[in-house]
């Protein structure tokens, strides 16, 4: 049996297949002490230069994800992650376990990472705050005209992600999706994050919207309130050279 620690065993990795990276680091939920017995071995590799790639594998009986890196690739995916205001490697920079030596590489990487981290995401636009209102506003109106119990079940989960992503928007915190959207919410709003999660309860357990539509209007009223009557999104005009074809 395998007695080596998950730091360990990604370490021993990293030097057999990855010898000239110039940094790495393990992140995800084993360094975060949560591992669950799905968790996996979330791994970022640095090369001075190559093919930027993510791949997965089965290493010591451990699932492995690898993120494959060049300096200036890193750069361009913390800039999408800012975009989408959910910091996936962001994150995982910041909060990784070192793997090589000499560090002082991987430091520089981590220490940026933790930067944009606390400098979170971008304000909304006003184009974007308008579309979200639009949208949540449209997603509210389904679940409240929803009689369909198959129907309400289908919407409630798009109101959720679509309200929570607004208020996080709003405050200009980071978003997240799957279990990291209440993570990402109850961190900085515990008692938002305890209202939403009786909200699905009662939805999910007895049928009440009530709850759930409560939560998405405080969402739409931090931001402006409901939109529909008024709302415009203009498409962009094609190219001079396809408008005629």
């Amino acid at each position: 049996m395998d007695t080596a620690t998950p730091q360990e065993i990604a370490a021993a990795l990293v030097a057999s297949d990855f010898p000239e990276c110039c940094a790495a680091l393990l992140a995800g939920s084993v360094v975060r002490q949560q591992a669950t017995p799905t968790s996996d071995l979330d791994i970022v590799v640095v090369r001075p230069q190559g093919e930027v790639f993510r791949a997965s594998r089965i290493h010591s009986d451990w699932p492995v994800e690898l993120f494959v890196h060049t300096p200036h690739s890193l750069e361009s995916f913390w800039a999408q992650d800012m975009a989408r205001r959910r910091p996936s490697l962001v994150q995982m920079c910041a909060e990784g376990q070192i793997l090589t030596h000499p560090k002082t590489v991987a430091e520089q990487i981590q220490q940026r990472a933790k930067d944009l981290l606390a400098q979170g995401p971008p304000a909304l636009s006003p184009e974007e705050r308008e579309q979200w209102r639009y949208q949540l506003t449209d997603l509210r109106d389904d679940l409240i005209g929803a009689q369909d119990r198959r129907e309400m079940l289908a919407i409630a989960p798009l109101v959720i992600e679509k309200s929570v992503a607004l208020w996080l928007a709003h405050h200009r915190h980071w978003l997240g999706q799957g279990k990291w959207l209440h993570r990402a919410l109850q961190a900085p709003f515990p008692e938002q994050a305890q209202t939403l999660f009786a909200a699905q309860e009662a939805i999910f357990q007895h049928n009440h919207k009530a709850p759930l539509l409560a939560w998405a209007n405080e969402a739409l009223d931090v931001a402006g309130g409901p939109l529909f009557a008024g709302y415009l999104s203009v498409a962009p005009s094609p190219p001079l050279d396809q408008q005629h074809r």
